[in-house]
């Protein structure tokens, strides 16, 4: 085979095969909403539990999670207006 098919075919090898350090695919952020009828905690994380469990499934807090909250602070009749501003909140 000629020097010239051959160089022509190595650069077209090259071309085709995808450069090295191509980005990771960007995985899907999930949002995980939660309720409660306590009070709100000083720093507003979700509950430790929900948190830990996620985490041992590979979950990462702002890599692949993001977590949303509310509290009703005692008055559990501000539950279902809570749920909805979940729901809202999922969509945004």
């Amino acid at each position: 085979m000629p020097r010239a098919v051959l160089a022509v075919l190595l650069a077209l090898a090259l071309l085709a095969s995808p450069p090295p350090g191509d980005a990771q695919p960007r995985t899907k952020t999930w949002r995980v909403g939660f309720l409660s009828g306590g009070a709100r905690p000083p720093d507003g994380a979700p509950p430790l539990p929900l948190r830990q469990a996620l985490h041992d499934l590979g979950y990462v807090e702002q890599q692949n999670v993001i977590y949303v909250g509310r509290w009703a602070e005692a008055q559990q009749e501000r539950l279902p207006g809570l749920a909805a501003e979940l729901v809202t909140a999922a969509w945004t």
